[in-house]
């Protein structure tokens, strides 16, 4: 995980919260005792995270998005195919994750609850927007919002794939990518050929 500058609270916050989560899960339990570890109180744990612990989790995985930018300058990526770039970046994003993958599966579990679902949604557009734009798109048109929505169904699934994934090196994780990757493939050639047909 990306750490920020330590003279952010919210970092500081993070820093000692991961650490409970596998024990006691999100919670503003957790979040307060992290603060207190890091010795603030509850105004500055409040400044800090206004909507607690569902801000604490949103910035938890804005640390992810944001160290994995830092791995992957566009100028890395020029020279791969745009499918091995989002393979490249979803199993990069993965793999920066596993140190703290009870943390993961106990955020997943919070945002799927209904009220979260909103910001759950954001956060991963903001996940596959900036893979994205890591991987070079460039598109303006209807493609930008497809594109997305694609990649959000692919890594949502992979994640919770990889949540499970007991195998070395994430080999069955990989391989569940893959065959994601080959179907979306196909379905691009045959969406390229049906619109040749109504075009033609």
């Amino acid at each position: 995980m990306r750490i920020a500058h330590m003279t952010d609270p919210r970092s500081l916050i993070l820093e000692h919260a991961l650490p409970l989560v596998p024990f006691d899960g999100w919670s503003d339990h957790t979040l307060a005792q992290a603060a207190s570890r890091a010795k603030m109180g509850a105004a500055e744990l409040r400044r800090a995270f206004p909507a607690g612990i569902a801000d604490c989790i949103d910035y938890f995985f804005a640390q992810e998005d944001e160290a994995l930018a830092e791995a992957f300058p566009q100028s890395t990526l020029a020279k791969v195919r745009v499918p091995d770039r989002i393979e490249m970046l979803i199993l990069a994003q993965l793999e920066g994750l596993i140190r703290h993958k009870e943390a993961v599966r106990s955020a997943v579990a919070h945002n799927a609850l209904p009220w979260n679902a909103p910001r759950a949604i954001r956060s991963l557009y903001r996940s596959v927007d900036r893979m994205w734009q890591l991987a070079g798109d460039n598109a303006t048109d209807f493609n930008f919002y497809t594109k997305r929505a694609t990649l959000a169904a692919l890594y949502s699934s992979t994640l919770l794939y990889w949540l499970n994934d007991t195998s070395q090196d994430m080999e069955a994780t990989k391989a569940f990518l893959k065959r994601g990757l080959a179907g979306i493939a196909v379905f691009g050639k045959k969406k390229a050929e049906l619109r040749k047909k109504f075009v033609a």
